[in-house]
């Protein structure tokens, strides 16, 4: 009598540690229905600190014991450590978790004779609710809108949660398409907040967060569909935004001599791909020094083209000089930059270029010759300027808008000789600040030989507002210049008509 009973005890033992060694598996074990609606109540995220979540519940009569565990997006179980039966208490701290990563929470109650209860999950919105080590509750909302388009880029704004600045550390995955349904991809991005110098991908120069993207290198009056993909929360999309391309610049006239209401020059800085998007805050992408690819001008396609860092995406301040960052001759003609010149800092953006430089650093651009147009000839200028600046800190204030004779060029198409000014106007762009505005400007005296250039006005470079960024050039030759307007003198400052 005595072996039987120690053979019962010993068998409900074995019974006892097996329900406990696999009370966080369900496969393998039959598991009993009987008390599947005796749920725990009040399963609730208790509180969560930088590593830990601690997930609490109420007792209810018959259980015997609780099983609480984290899962993932697809409910299965994430660990063996992530999973915990427990009799005494009514609450569990999960520690030493990933801070990026989206867990779900639930309980169930277990019974004798392996039967269990259905599990319960923390909930938010009558959902099962994301929970992150030091966020808590996570409640996203993802949402992407078009920022801006151009003749060659396209600018996306994206957000997940209320705060800025917890979306721009995540890691994403920045899809163009050119379709719809999302199964032509023209070209994507993995850009992590968190891999960059100075501030990061999406913080570059103020210290606040915005989550932008520029596409460029975009074909003009095109519709293309971006879709973002957070990465750091679960891979949890954005839904798909359509966006179409503006329509190209105007094309320069093939006359020659030039009449009059012809277009002599025109330049939309549309083959400009690389550097950070400083007009809208957003992210771009990038050609290292000394790569191939400023080498040899190519526009990124397809999947996440990084090419092992030689091309990697950059934040918004990021750029380089046309000419003498490293960039070949076969690159600057890429641009469309044969036959111009520079002084000073002169660098790719997207879509547009920068000019001048930090502690007052003059930059000038200056066009080919007009070499279409008669001799005592007057052009009307029009261009799409914004002053450079970082937030709130405006580091632009006028152009000097002449036309040269007589300048001259060396290595890397660097002026070594400037010429003469023959026409010279100042335009005040202080008011385009974080946009481009149109300026007009007339110059009266050139000749087949004159050039016009974009210069920083010394007068402000103690002030350090000698930065600029421009666009949409457009030189369209007037007629032959009245000898009264010869007399009139040069460099008058005016405000230029804004369009």
């Amino acid at each position: 009598m005595k072996k039987s009973i120690l053979y019962i005890l010993f068998a409900l033992f074995s019974l006892s540690a097996a329900v406990s060694l696999t009370a966080c598996k369900d496969d393998g074990v039959e598991i009993s229905g009987a008390n599947k609606s005796k749920t725990p109540k009040n399963v609730k995220l208790l509180e969560y600190g930088p590593t830990s979540l601690t997930i609490c519940w109420d007792f209810i009569r018959g259980a015997t014991s609780y099983t609480v565990q984290l899962v993932d997006g697809e409910m299965n179980p994430v660990s063996e450590a992530l999973c915990k039966t427990t009799d005494a208490i009514d609450y569990h701290e999960f520690t030493d978790l990933a801070t990026d990563r989206i867990y779900y929470g639930r309980v169930r109650a277990n019974f004798p004779y392996s039967s269990t209860s259905d599990w319960v999950y923390v909930t938010a919105n009558e959902q099962p609710a994301m929970l992150m080590a030091s966020v808590g509750i996570l409640e996203l909302d993802p949402k992407l809108t078009l920022n801006a388009a151009t003749g060659s880029t396209l600018t996306y704004e994206w957000s997940y949660t209320e705060d800025a600045a917890t979306d721009a550390t995540r890691l994403y995955n920045i899809e163009l398409f050119r379709d719809e349904a999302c199964s032509e991809l023209h070209v994507s991005w993995l850009a992590d907040g968190k891999l960059a110098s100075d501030k990061g991908i999406f913080t570059a120069l103020a210290g606040y967060p915005v989550v932008r993207f520029t596409f460029s290198g975009l074909d003009p009056e095109t519709t293309y569909y971006a879709r973002v993909t957070n990465a750091s929360f679960g891979n949890i999309m954005t839904p798909v935004v359509a966006g179409t391309t503006a329509k190209a610049g105007p094309e320069a006239s093939p006359n020659n001599p030039a009449q009059a209401g012809d277009i002599v020059l025109a330049q939309d800085f549309a083959a400009f791909i690389h550097g950070g998007d400083i007009v809208r805050s957003a992210a771009g992408y990038n050609a290292v020094s000394g790569t191939d690819y400023r080498k040899a001008w190519e526009p990124a396609t397809g999947e996440n083209p990084q090419a092992d860092g030689d091309r990697p995406v950059c934040n918004w301040a990021t750029e380089f000089h046309i000419h003498t960052g490293g960039t070949s001759a076969e690159y600057v003609e890429s641009l469309g930059m044969t036959g111009w010149g520079l002084s000073g800092n002169t660098s790719t953006r997207p879509g547009y270029i920068k000019c001048g430089g930090g502690g007052g650093g003059i930059g000038i651009l200056y066009t080919p010759e007009l070499a279409a147009l008669p001799k005592n000839t007057t052009v009307t200028v029009s261009f799409s300027a914004s002053a450079y600046a970082e937030g709130e800190n405006v580091y632009g204030s006028d152009i000097v808008v002449e036309a040269i004779e007589g300048a001259e060029f060396g290595s890397n198409n660097s002026v070594s000789k400037k010429g003469t000014a023959v026409a010279s106007k100042v335009v005040d762009i202080s008011s385009a600040v974080g946009r481009f505005e149109t300026f007009t400007v007339t110059l009266d005296g050139l000749s087949p030989t004159s050039r016009i250039a974009f210069s920083s006005n010394p007068a402000q470079a103690g002030a350090n507002k000698t930065r600029y960024l421009l666009d949409d050039i457009v030189v369209v030759y007037d007629g032959e210049t009245k000898l009264e307007k010869l007399t009139v003198p040069a460099n008058v400052k005016f405000d230029a008509e804004a369009v």
